[in-house]
């Protein structure tokens, strides 16, 4: 289920509440599915993000990586102050996501392996069919999928 979040918190500045740029898509984070795992806006709570995500320059700065210690992908960024926001204020790394993650990148390598595209033009080709046959409501973790791929 989407929510709308919003950049800086209504508790930091209330005058901001209604302000476009200040507001951004969400999901639960956790809410609604019993767990104690917060992420996003449940997770961000009355904290102000750094990250912009309609800023080209901030998600070219964002990554998805794979870590030693647990299997999946995992998102940070070059910049420490992204890097916090993604990792701490949102928690975006943290209950099943990383595998999740990883799980819609390596069955869109089958895929690609299936339909025989190989290079990155192929692949990107094949992500804009998958990206015009979904339409309007792209499947979870299609961002991953774009991230990777490019």
């Amino acid at each position: 289920m989407l929510r709308i979040a919003h950049r800086t918190p209504i508790d930091v500045d209330p005058s901001l509440a209604l302000t476009w740029a200040n507001l951004l898509g969400s999901c639960e984070g956790g809410q609604s599915s019993g767990t104690s795992v917060r992420t996003c806006d449940a997770a961000q709570g009355s904290a102000a993000l750094t990250l912009d995500p309609t800023r080209a320059d901030h998600v070219a700065r964002v990554q998805f990586e794979t870590r030693e210690a647990r299997e999946g992908l995992f998102v940070t960024a070059s910049d420490e102050g992204l890097r916090l926001d993604v990792e701490d204020t949102l928690g975006l790394n943290r209950g099943d996501l990383p595998a999740n993650r990883l799980a819609a990148w390596r069955a869109f390598q089958e895929r690609a392996r299936q339909s025989k595209a190989y290079g990155r033009a192929e692949r990107q080709a094949l992500l804009e069919r998958e990206r015009a046959r979904a339409g309007a409501l792209l499947p979870e973790y299609f961002g991953v999928l774009e991230s990777k791929v490019r």
